[in-house]
């Protein structure tokens, strides 16, 4: 992958970020280009997993060119009779047209979304409230994602068994887009949050890891969400009965059986 962008940029068709790039968490953009990015100053910005709307501009880009491609190849198979592969072909001339609509005016700075109606409509919420943010995915209460990835009738589509603390809002085009703790590379916008019950962020049990007894007393020690597994903690067995992470308990004696 880093090859072929250091290629990219030699061509000087398209130029070297001068800031930053996104990408998603494929483990194709870590190790060495990760580090290339690094050693040239070049901020790694990447996409929450499974948010594609982040990469929405790139994905749809991915579904024109493929259309072209296929139509092209399509044609040129209907005209001789056998099947044809060269793509290629028509590589320069898509460029060359795609860039000539997909340019930004050059009096538009890209980075800079003020709405218009910014003195007319307030943010529905406020720095500090605590909101219930919209899963991209379906998840257990065990924050584990479904196998096949797609909600079910029923399911719920916001993470109710974790509020989240809103740290920051922004400005973006005729909207306002809220940062939450824990979620620095996402903003959500005010139909992708709904307020929570609770007034502050509670722990929340990522897994349990291991178990001892001190003077008939069981400890668990629990791996917590938003934390490195070295901040884990040995909480009593009676403590977390209390709170509701008996289902936890369960899942790690059955594991160690």
């Amino acid at each position: 992958m880093l090859q072929a962008m250091e290629e990219i940029f030699k061509r000087d068709i398209i130029k070297k970020p001068n800031a930053s790039i996104r990408t998603d968490e494929g483990t194709e953009f870590k190790n060495t280009f990760t580090k290339y990015l690094y050693d040239n100053s070049i901020l790694h910005l990447k996409s929450l997993p499974d948010r594609h709307k982040q990469m929405g501009n790139v994905e749809r880009l991915n579904r024109d060119l493929g259309q072209l491609f296929m139509s092209y190849l399509t044609d040129q198979t209907n005209k001789l009779g056998y099947d044809y592969n060269e793509w290629i072909d028509i590589v320069d001339v898509v460029r060359k047209e795609l860039n000539k609509i997909k340019t930004h005016p050059k009096d538009l700075d890209p980075r800079l979304h003020i709405p218009q109606d910014i003195s007319i409509k307030k943010p529905k919420y406020t720095i500090g409230d605590m909101v219930y943010r919209r899963l991209e995915v379906p998840k257990d209460r065990f924050g584990n994602k479904y196998m096949n990835g797609k909600f079910r009738a029923g399911d719920s589509r916001f993470e109710l068994n974790e509020p989240r603390e809103i740290v920051d809002i922004l400005a973006y085009k005729n909207s306002w887009r809220y940062l939450l703790n824990g979620f620095f590379n996402a903003s959500y916008d005010e139909a992708e949050l709904i307020e929570a019950k609770e007034k502050e962020e509670k722990y929340v049990i990522l897994k349990i890891i291991d178990k001892k007894k001190v003077k008939n007393v069981t400890y668990y020690l629990v791996w917590w969400k938003r934390y490195n597994k070295g901040q884990s903690t040995w909480e009593p067995k009676s403590n977390l009965i209390e709170d509701g992470a008996q289902e936890y308990i369960t899942e790690y004696e059955d594991s160690i059986k």
